[in-house]
């Protein structure tokens, strides 16, 4: 009888160090995926930051967008007066960084039939799930997968 009562005691041991362990995983896993999706919608919501302060660049300056976006410096001194610096970071952990469509450079607003489609902001590298932050000239913004840089091309006329 004291034999069986030590098999049970220790398998009830082990089903609790093997409970405890599954737990942990579970509970560290979620924690990694936790950090990293909140460091994407962080992304994403300085995407939108980035896309609304074009629209209120062109609306203080006669509809017309700033007029060089080729380069990331030359876009953050545009709109260095609407945004603090931190609203330019990507925290993606490929590397990847907030650059605008330096195609709309100088545009006016007001040629754009679909501001929804025309693309202000995306980002240079996909993160590790494969989608990008992308801003709208209108201020939406959302996660692509399906990037490509021909998305960055103005509609006809547009240009």
């Amino acid at each position: 009888m004291t034999k069986r009562t030590a098999i049970t005691v220790s398998a009830l041991l082990g089903s609790f160090v093997v409970l405890l362990f599954a737990f942990l995983m579970f509970r560290c896993s979620n924690t990694i995926y936790t950090k990293e999706h909140s460091k994407q919608i962080t992304t994403l919501a300085n995407a939108k930051r980035l896309s609304g302060a074009l629209v209120q660049y062109a609306v203080d300056n006669g509809g017309r967008l700033p007029p060089d976006l080729r380069t990331p410096k030359s876009g953050m001194a545009a709109l260095a007066n609407y945004l603090s610096p931190s609203s330019f970071e990507s925290y993606n952990p490929n590397g990847g960084a907030l650059l605008f469509n330096g195609r709309a450079s100088g545009a006016s607003i007001a040629k754009f039939a679909r501001p929804e489609q025309v693309i202000a902001v995306y980002e240079s590298r996909a993160w590790p799930d494969g989608r990008r932050a992308v801003g709208y000239l209108d201020g939406h913004v959302k996660l692509v997968s399906d990037f490509d840089d021909k998305l960055l091309a103005l509609p006809a006329g547009q240009d």
